[in-house]
């Protein structure tokens, strides 16, 4: 009879280590997934901050150049006081920020939000252009580019400042997507 109970005490010892093994295995695979889930988790964390730091960046660099332009206004409005339009000078200063605009790298930053900047630099372009023309048909260098009122001119003026304004906003709702709330 011994021998039975050896058996089946064996048999107990037996079935205990397996539950042991089989608890620990459990363990250690729940542990694994925890950390790499863990790991995961920090390394999007991480890079999603990245992209929210160079979205930033981007928009406080677009934010100096708007400032500039303010600055340029002032100071070509100041130096060409004397010539009576309004527009002077504000067509070199728009001219001055598209260039600034095209020149900005939109590179590694998310597609969304470069297709964003990029309508937006093309809605500045074209106010860029208006104003040049405008320009010119106040001085009558080219009359053939405007067969149109002034009414007109500035009713095209507003609706090119509504664009720049809505690919503006359109931006910054891209900027949005990613956790940036830039306020200009």
């Amino acid at each position: 009879m011994s021998g039975f109970f050896n058996a089946s005490r064996s048999a107990r010892q037996f079935n205990n280590n397996m539950r042991l093994k089989y608890f620990l295995s459990l363990f250690a695979f729940l542990s694994c997934f925890a950390i790499s889930a863990g790991l995961t988790t920090s390394q999007r964390s991480f890079e999603y901050s990245r992209t929210q730091q160079q979205i930033w960046k981007f928009l406080e660099k677009d934010r100096q150049t708007g400032l500039e332009l303010e600055n340029d206004r002032i100071q070509l409005k100041i130096q060409l006081e004397k010539s009576g339009t309004e527009m002077k000078g504000e067509d070199i200063a728009a001219f001055n920020l598209v260039r600034k605009m095209y020149a900005a790298e939109c590179v590694q930053l998310p597609s969304d939000f470069c297709k964003a900047w990029k309508n937006h630099v093309r809605a500045w372009d074209k106010m860029a252009d208006f104003l040049l023309r405008a320009n010119l048909r106040e001085y009558k260098k080219s009359p053939e580019d405007f067969e149109t009122t002034d009414s007109e001119i500035k009713e095209e003026h507003r609706r090119l400042n509504r664009e720049i304004n809505q690919t503006y906003e359109d931006l910054i709702s891209a900027a949005k997507k990613y956790g940036v709330d830039f306020q200009y």
